[in-house]
């Protein structure tokens, strides 16, 4: 495993941001369910799910390194 993951602060630190992404994403989803899909939910949900896809992006080139 990579020298960075294998410190416990940083595995927490990664941890933390994940769940935080992962949580703003599923609550934009959860508001789009209780409100008519539109584009203007469509560009919310893209812009909730960007952070997230780039902070896993990172963490994958993180353990190919």
């Amino acid at each position: 495993m990579i020298q960075c993951l294998d410190h416990s602060a940083s595995r927490t630190f990664y941890q933390q941001e994940l769940r935080k992404l992962v949580r703003i994403v599923q609550e934009v989803q959860k508001s789009m369910g209780n409100k008519d899909s539109g584009e203007g939910s469509d560009k919310k949900l893209s812009r909730a799910k960007k952070p997230l896809i780039m902070f896993l992006r990172s963490l994958a080139k993180k353990t190919h390194e």
